[in-house]
């Protein structure tokens, strides 16, 4: 893995170290094809806050070595007006890594079994 990579063992062990706002976060952005308000995710998993989310990722971050890491978020978010003091409108994950996490989930869930 070079700097800047999301692949599938990585993506695996930072959904591994997810706790479980971010992991139900991250399932229910996955049911929903990718991208969802804030008010559907609430809806989806239960909950009146979505504020750990960010919490959750910086945990599961600290279960990747430290380099190389990938750069950002794996959930991310779009604010109103690009700014980021603004709402959110969105959380997102982007296209071309859906698909590796849709795996990383399957092979967690087979694991378990």
């Amino acid at each position: 893995m070079t700097v800047g990579e999301w692949d599938l063992p990585t993506i695996k062990r930072f959904i591994e170290g997810l706790p479980g706002t971010g992991m139900q976060t991250l399932r229910a952005l996955v049911a929903e094809g990718g991208s969802a308000t804030p008010a559907r995710i609430k809806e989806l998993i239960g909950m009146k806050s979505l504020s750990g989310v960010k919490s959750a990722q910086q945990k599961a971050f600290r279960s990747i070595p430290l380099q190389p890491r990938p750069p950002g978020w794996l959930i991310e978010k779009k604010h109103t007006n690009n700014n980021q003091d603004a709402v959110i409108e969105r959380y997102f994950i982007r296209s071309n890594l859906l698909p590796l996490v849709v795996e990383a989930l399957d092979q967690i869930d087979s694991d378990i079994r």
